[in-house]
């Protein structure tokens, strides 16, 4: 009895570490840039409200932020004098890492397509969509949006595949094609300059930053339509926007929670078994340990 008791205890402890880790990474975190402070913060989806991570190390200006889900990477452009470079940056620090030139002016929007595993940037410079090597930092050319974009931002929607990018000059959001770069209005957003985008992909909704007000806000993808969330909290301008959605355990990590509680099973097991049966002085049996 006492053996099965120890048993069911086993299974609960082992099915509360498997919650417990599920729970602990279930959350994605909306990451934010400032060009005026030139620092990493973490943004609550729920209120606006900004926490600071830590300075970037780094002048930064015209900036742009994606995350890429593949190597689990924050990616920044910023640019300086007649170039943008490509940064890594330390979601635990804030420090940003040059990777290298783009070769392009002012690529300040920036995304990543989880589906084809590219980086995106686009320019106001040149009104054009590129490609960006994650290793070098190089940009190509993938071809015009077709409209003049000022103060734009970029996010990707994994679930009709498209990019979504808005021109803070004109208050409107547009769907960009990946293969030719032509942007397609799909309708203005109701607000003042919305210059950075994520898309949050446990929500399915798109994320702003409206930096005439410092609020952050969601936009409607099918009209374009956008709403209030919060106020940051602070004057936020050159900013970029990136989500990090929520983290799924490693299989490793998986298959060590499963193995110790494995091998707690056999462990009581084989105490079981070790219970022998033994003829008592009457010539029955008896139980002994």
């Amino acid at each position: 009895m006492m053996n099965r008791i120890r048993l069911r205890r086993l299974c609960g402890i082992i099915v509360l570490l498997l919650l417990s880790g599920v729970q602990a990474c279930a959350d994605p975190v909306l990451f934010l840039v400032d060009g005026n402070t030139s620092s990493l913060y973490t943004v609550a989806p729920t209120s606006g409200n900004a926490t600071q991570v830590g300075n970037l190390g780094v002048t930064a200006s015209l900036l742009g932020l994606a995350y890429d889900t593949v190597n689990d990477q924050l990616y920044m452009t910023s640019t300086s004098d007649l170039n943008s470079q490509l940064y890594r940056v330390d979601v635990t620090t804030g420090q940003a890492n040059l990777v290298g030139d783009t070769g392009f002016q002012a690529i300040t929007g920036l995304t990543f397509d989880s589906d084809s595993q590219v980086l995106y940037g686009g320019s106001g410079a040149s009104d054009s969509l590129f490609t960006l090597d994650v290793l070098t930092g190089a940009a190509t050319t993938v071809g015009s949006f077709g409209v003049d974009m000022r103060g734009h931002g970029m996010g990707y929607d994994p679930q009709t595949q498209r990019i979504l990018m808005t021109d803070g000059s004109q208050d409107r959001l547009f769907a960009v094609d990946k293969t030719t770069g032509a942007a397609t209005e799909i309708g203005a957003t109701g607000l003042d300059s919305v210059a950075a985008l994520a898309f949050h992909t446990g929500e399915n909704r798109l994320y702003g930053i409206n930096t005439n007000d410092d609020t952050l806000v969601r936009l409607n993808t099918s009209t374009g339509a956008g709403e209030v969330v919060g106020n940051l909290g602070f004057d936020a301008f050159n900013v970029g926007l990136a989500f990090r959605p929520s983290a799924v355990p490693e299989p490793s990590s998986w298959m060590l929670l499963v193995l110790l509680g494995i091998a707690a099973i056999l462990r009581t097991r084989r105490r079981s078994r070790s219970i022998a049966v033994v003829p008592n002085r009457a010539g029955g049996s008896g139980i002994s340990a």
